[in-house]
């Protein structure tokens, strides 16, 4: 809790307020819709109830959970990224940086990170998946070329989202020190392909 505190504390203000107007908008809809479809509209007591949970007990829960899989997503992350890449004095040279930092809608979370020339690596872990995430963009690539270069991520395991965003994932049971050493290979002979098809770092 403490970390979590002290890493977004001036969000969850923020946060509260706008998951009260949400909840709260979400209940007016379906008062009116109860209104014109049944001619049917609650007593003062009981709107007042629903407002109390609707704009204040809802918000509560719903900061609770995001809460909650915030220091589980922690506690993998120290398990299975911080534990992994801290061997033999962090040789795969990764340092940790906040993301989200700025952000209003998310919370801030410490990830991994570290270049390789130009281009920034970020670890982040996914549910039951650890995720490499890399981006570069070229948006005057040739078809001919871009075919080629598709072809070339397929056979280095990254998936491409939106034409800038390159993933590999691997399974969290998988991960191990070996498993590293691959990715590292790949994550080079990668941004090797981003110099070759004249691709630049994503910002």
């Amino acid at each position: 809790m403490k970390e979590f505190l002290e890493l977004n504390k001036p969000k969850l203000p923020f946060a509260f307020k706008i998951t009260s107007i949400l909840c709260l908008s979400v209940y007016s809809i379906f008062l009116i819709l109860a209104k014109f479809n049944q001619n049917q509209f609650p007593s003062i007591n009981l709107l007042l109830l629903i407002l109390m949970i609707a704009g204040f007990l809802f918000p509560i829960l719903i900061l609770l959970t995001a809460y909650l899989h915030w220091e589980n997503e922690k506690r993998y992350y120290k398990k299975f990224i911080i534990a992994k890449t801290d061997k033999n004095e962090n040789s795969f040279g990764y340092s940790e940086k906040l993301m989200n930092q700025d952000s209003k809608c998310f919370f801030a979370t410490k990830i991994l990170s570290k270049n390789i020339k130009s281009f920034e690596v970020e670890i982040k872990f996914e549910y039951k998946e650890i995720a490499f995430y890399i981006c570069a963009i070229n948006k005057d690539i040739e078809n001919a070329k871009l075919k080629y270069f598709e072809k070339k991520l397929k056979e280095l395991n990254f998936e491409n989202f939106i034409f800038r965003v390159f993933v590999l994932k691997i399974k969290r049971k998988e991960f191990d020190e070996n498993s590293l050493k691959d990715i590292e290979i790949k994550l080079v002979k990668l941004v090797n392909l981003f110099e070759e098809y004249d691709y630049k770092p994503e910002k």
